[in-house]
């Protein structure tokens, strides 16, 4: 970014840089920095950036209502692609096939949001409900302006019996 780039250009090194929703900061801005601005610092000093991810998408909406009555949440609607508002758009669900000795699961991916989590998980029993989340990715892909299509390769052996998309906005 460009205030990394700044910091190196002042003799200073980029500590931490974490992202957090701010309204009142334009997506990508610096919201805060540790030491802050104007301080007298050693060369070398490390600054620890706080960058904005632009408005909380879920400001005043509950994540996990369902605003539009579709039987879906909020959440996994604006992760997938589909409005929380309209009860007719509910984005593009994920693809599952089996292929020989593996499945095939495809979902989509906002890589316009870092905050949220995408969690590919599997589990032989429901009644004891121990889910394991899958790690094996074989790809991701660019699909529209703001979503990538993830691939994951899960093997049949020990077989599944059930796979879920878990998303999450910590």
């Amino acid at each position: 970014s460009s205030a990394e780039s700044e910091l190196v250009s002042a003799g200073l090194s980029v500590g931490t840089v974490t992202v957090a929703y701010d309204a009142s900061v334009p997506k990508g801005s610096v919201v805060s920095q540790v030491p802050s601005a104007g301080s007298s610092v050693d060369p070398g000093t490390s600054v620890s950036l706080v960058v904005s991810d632009g408005a909380d998408p879920f400001e005043g909406v509950d994540p996990a209502g369902d605003e539009d009555g579709d039987g879906r949440s909020n959440l996994y609607e604006y992760a997938l692609g589909g409005d929380s508002s309209d009860s007719n758009d509910l984005g593009v669900d994920p693809v599952f096939v089996k292929e020989s000795d593996k499945y095939k699961f495809k979902h989509l991916l906002r890589n316009d949001n870092d905050n949220l989590v995408y969690t590919v998980q599997v589990c032989t029993d429901l009644a004891v409900g121990s889910w394991a989340d899958v790690s094996v990715e074989s790809g991701t892909n660019t699909y529209i302006l703001n979503y990538d299509v993830v691939d994951h390769t899960i093997s049949t052996v020990p077989p599944k019996s059930y796979i879920r998309l878990q998303i999450e906005n910590p």
